[in-house]
């Protein structure tokens, strides 16, 4: 799982729940990132296909949602459904249902 803060114990529950809704996208789950860092990684990373591209931007976007993304973090929603299979998408519809912020 993520690893672990020791100057800020709080902020492990909040990066562990993040690394489990990142399992919850196929491409990323097979991926195993580790730390916030490594989907930072993955969404950037040209030669990963752009669904895995897509979840790990907005996994990274529960992370940071309240600053500006880089545009190279930025989520686009319509951009992702464009790439997702329907495994992907449930992922994020089960989200949406009830949506949270780290």
């Amino acid at each position: 799982m993520g690893k672990i803060d020791i100057v800020n114990p709080c902020a492990n529950e909040g990066v562990g729940r993040l690394l489990q809704l990142a399992e919850t996208f196929p491409t990323l789950a097979k991926r195993e990132p580790a730390s916030v860092a490594e989907l930072a990684r993955i969404a950037r990373d040209p030669n990963v296909g752009r669904g895995a591209r897509a979840a790990a931007r907005f996994v990274w976007s529960v992370w940071d949602g309240t600053t500006m993304a880089p545009p190279d973090l930025a989520f686009n929603l319509r951009e992702a459904w464009g790439a997702w299979d329907s495994a992907h998408r449930a992922a994020w519809q089960a989200w949406a249902s009830n949506p949270w912020w780290v």
